[in-house]
């Protein structure tokens, strides 16, 4: 599922508080890369992931973050991971500190 479609943000939270930082994210996944556009500086637009250990519920990207896919189905994806720094390039699309719960849906 994760690699069947081309996905969209929908909500993004930091720390439980809904912020309009990366308007306009997607992603798109294949077996050992990913694709994105909007990402700031939490999601680069390019790079590789694998799979963290056997349940399929977490990957690693190339830069080492590690991030959990809270939920998986055929219209949505919710993915989380701890930002550990404030980047400001360009200003609020940069990123923000804290835990990131980020939703998307399935691209049309």
């Amino acid at each position: 599922l994760l690699t069947a479609h081309e996905w969209e943000m929908t909500e993004v939270k930091t720390d439980g508080v809904v912020s309009d930082l990366y308007s306009g994210l997607t992603l798109s996944f294949d077996s050992k890369t990913y694709n994105c556009t909007n990402g700031g500086k939490v999601w680069p637009a390019s790079g590789t992931w694998e799979f963290v250990g056997d349940k399929g519920d977490k990957i690693l990207r190339d830069d080492g973050l590690e991030v959990i896919i809270e939920n998986l189905s055929e219209s949505q994806l919710v993915l989380s991971f701890s930002w550990g720094s404030t980047t400001f390039d360009g200003g609020r699309v940069g990123s923000l500190t804290g835990l990131h719960r980020i939703t998307f849906k399935r691209k049309s």
